[in-house]
C-alpha cells in the first residue's frame, strides 16, 4: 500500500528539515514525499527538491486548501496522508497507518498530538495539552479531519472535492471537509496510537489571534449550513460541554460592566454563580491538567481560559454580524 505524505509548504524552511527528516527515517518502505510550494520565497522548495521529495507548485488560487488539492492530485499513493510542514512523525507512523487501513479497512485516519512539546512556556505547553484533550475525548469514529495528522483514500478525497479552497489560510477547513465526509457517509477513524509533535510556539497575542478567527470560522461554517446543520449536532473538535460556559461568560460579562456603571457590588455576587458554572463546564479538562501537570498550572488555565473566552466570544459575535452583513462567509 504506497502512501504518499503530502506537505504543503510556504516559507517553511525553519521546520521543513526536521520534518522531511522523520518522514524519511520511517521504518515503512512504500511511500512517496509530495511537497507542495505555494509561492514559498525562503528556498522550502529547492531544499526539498535536494532532499528527493517530489516538489509541484500549488495552483490557484492558492493558499492552504489549493496547496493540499494539488498534493492530492498530483500524489501517487493510494492513501494520502497529510501533515504540515511543523509536524514530526514517529518513525512507524506510516506502519501503524498502513496496519489500520489493512485490518479495519476505514476511508480516513486521523492521528493526535503528542503530549511531547520542545516549548515550555505556559501558552504553548496550554494549548498543545488542549488541542490533545479535545481529540483524546472524542469517539473511535469522528467528524473531524485534523490536518496536522490526517489521511484518507484517494479515491475518496477525489470524488468528495477535496478541501473548499475558499479557505485560503489554515482556520477551519480541515473541520469543514471532515463534515462533509461523514455527511456523505464515509468512516474518520480516530488513531490514538498516531501521535505526532507539532513544533509550534504560543506566545499571548498569537493564542488569542489563533481562537478568535477560529471561532469565527466555525460560527460561519454553521451559518452555512443553516438550521439543518444546527439539528445535526456538535460535530467539532470542541467539547459541547465546553460550549455550555460561553453563555455563562456572557452573563458574567454583562455584570461587570453593570458594577463598573452602577458600583453596586450585588453584582459581582451575581459573577459567583457564572463562575461555578464555567468551572464545572471545564472540570474534564482541568483534571486532564492535574494528571499531567502541577496544581498551579491548573489554577492558572482556569484563569486563562476565562480571559480566552474575551476572544472567542467576540470572535463568535463579529462572525455572525460579518456573514450577515458582508460578503466573507468564510473568516
Amino acid at each position: 500500500m504506497k502512501i504518499s505524505v503530502v506537505i504543503p509548504v510556504k516559507n517553511s524552511l525553519q521546520t521543513l528539515p526536521e520534518c522531511i527528516s522523520a518522514v524519511k527515517n520511517s521504518d515503512y518502505d512504500d511511500y512517496e514525499i509530495v511537497v507542495v510550494d505555494d509561492l514559498s520565497e525562503d528556498g522550502s522548495a529547492d531544499y526539498a527538491r535536494e532532499q528527493g521529495c517530489r516538489v509541484v507548485k500549488s495552483h490557484p488560487p492558492h493558499g492552504v486548501s489549493a496547496a493540499r488539492n494539488t498534493g492530492a492530485i498530483e500524489s501517487r499513493g493510494e492513501i494520502i496522508f497529510f501533515i504540515d510542514s511543523d509536524i514530526i512523525i514517529e518513525k512507524d507512523t506510516l506502519s501503524k497507518l498502513s496496519e489500520i487501513y489493512e485490518t479495519l479497512s476505514p476511508d480516513a485516519v486521523v492521528g493526535v498530538q503528542s503530549e511531547k512539546l520542545r516549548f515550555d512556556n505556559f501558552l504553548s505547553q496550554f494549548k498543545n495539552l488542549w488541542m490533545r484533550f479535545t481529540y483524546l475525548n472524542q469517539p473511535q469514529y469522528v467528524a473531524l479531519f485534523y490536518t496536522s495528522v490526517a489521511s484518507i483514500r484517494k479515491d475518496i478525497f477525489l470524488e468528495i472535492g477535496g478541501f473548499d479552497e475558499n479557505y485560503n489560510i489554515p482556520n477551519v477547513e480541515d473541520t469543514d471537509l471532515g463534515q462533509k465526509l461523514y455527511k456523505a457517509g464515509y468512516r474518520i477513524y480516530l488513531a490514538r496510537e498516531l501521535e505526532v509533535e507539532h513544533i509550534k510556539s504560543y506566545d499571548f497575542a498569537s493564542i488569542m489571534k489563533t481562537d478568535y478567527y477560529r471561532a469565527r470560522g466555525l460560527v460561519k461554517m454553521v451559518l452555512r449550513r443553516g438550521l439543518k446543520g444546527l439539528s445535526e449536532g456538535n460535530k467539532t473538535s470542541v467539547p459541547s460541554i465546553y460550549m455550555l460556559q460561553m453563555p455563562a461568560f456572557f452573563i458574567a460579562f454583562l455584570l461587570l460592566l453593570a458594577f463598573i456603571v452602577s458600583g453596586n457590588s450585588i453584582f459581582l455576587l451575581w459573577i459567583i454563580p457564572c463562575l461555578i458554572l464555567m468551572v464545572i463546564a471545564n472540570s474534564t479538562f482541568l483534571i486532564f491538567l492535574g494528571d499531567k501537570k502541577s496544581l498551579l498550572f491548573v489554577i492558572i488555565s482556569f484563569f486563562f481560559i476565562i480571559i480566552d473566552n474575551v476572544s472567542v466570544l467576540w470572535g463568535m459575535i463579529t462572525g455572525w454580524f460579518s456573514f450577515f452583513l458582508t460578503d466573507n462567509k468564510y473568516y
